[in-house]
């Protein structure tokens, strides 16, 4: 799986690689050929984040209405038009909802599942291990995890804002608000799936994973724009979750200049 070239080495332009990674998480399930077992196992911490995550998104999803309604109501609307900005507002707080949730359920999952997923990365990537970065301790790891998975969080905040806006536009609102929450959530989980393999690279932080993914942005958005509606399938995010752990894994190997650890700074 070549990160930036066409069947005939030629550079495919952005939207090829786009659209190529996204066809990376499907090409990603032939893994379980070679690692059944450990993407077996993979599964566990996956479905025990997930039954705390459905609670919370069910939650919102019965409270959206209620919200909707109280913000709709603040716009000073009337009659049908009321109605339609509180529909608006309904589906915008859905779609925040979900994308918060999707990066919440990677970032927790991936330090839940830790020592699988790690396994898992390590069996796959094709770096030698004599030229990898040493791992941090485990408590160094898990705090720095738990604060970037708070720093993306934030960023669903304004994603969320922006929705809430962009779904007031006539006829094409809601999709459009779809659509970019699903590339911003994308590019999160494009930088949380791509944990294991970056840090045996010398990637360790979420600024040196922006800086490495740079040259393979478009492909590594594509992946995880397709992870991210993946996630959106139910019980489809628990099943292929290992998966998607994988093909981020064989995605950064494949990348340009990954032979070898990157110069990145921490």
């Amino acid at each position: 799986m070549a990160a930036s070239s066409g069947p005939a080495g030629r550079p495919l332009r952005p939207t090829q690689a786009f659209f190529a990674g996204m066809a990376d998480v499907v090409k990603a399930v032939a893994l379980w050929r070679t690692h059944a077992t450990v993407m077996a196992r993979g599964m566990v911490p996956a479905v025990i984040v997930a039954c705390a995550m459905t609670v919370v998104v069910v939650g919102m999803a019965f409270a959206a209405p209620s919200m909707a309604r109280w913000l709709a109501d603040l716009t000073g609307a009337t009659g049908w038009l009321l109605t339609v900005i509180a529909v608006a507002f309904a589906l915008a707080i859905v779609g925040a909802t979900f994308v918060a949730a999707v990066v919440t359920f990677t970032a927790v999952t991936l330090m839940v599942g830790q020592p699988f997923y790690e396994r898992l990365s390590r069996d796959i990537d094709t770096l030698p291990p004599t030229v990898g970065a040493g791992e941090e301790p485990l408590l160094t790891a898990t705090l720095r995890g738990i604060g970037e998975a708070l720093r993306l969080l934030l960023l669903t905040v304004p994603v969320g804002l922006a929705g809430l806006i962009v779904s007031m536009i006539p006829v094409v609102g809601s999709a459009a608000a779809f659509v970019a929450s699903a590339l911003v959530g994308g590019w999160m989980l494009a930088l949380e799936l791509t944990t294991y393999p970056w840090a045996r690279r010398g990637a360790v932080t979420l600024r040196a994973r922006r800086a490495a993914l740079r040259p393979m942005r478009p492909r590594a958005w594509g992946y995880g724009t397709g992870a991210f509606l993946v996630m959106l399938i139910p019980f489809a995010g628990i099943v292929m979750f290992p998966t998607m752990v994988a093909g981020a894994t064989r995605l950064v190997a494949a990348g340009p200049s990954t032979d070898t650890r990157p110069v990145v700074t921490r």
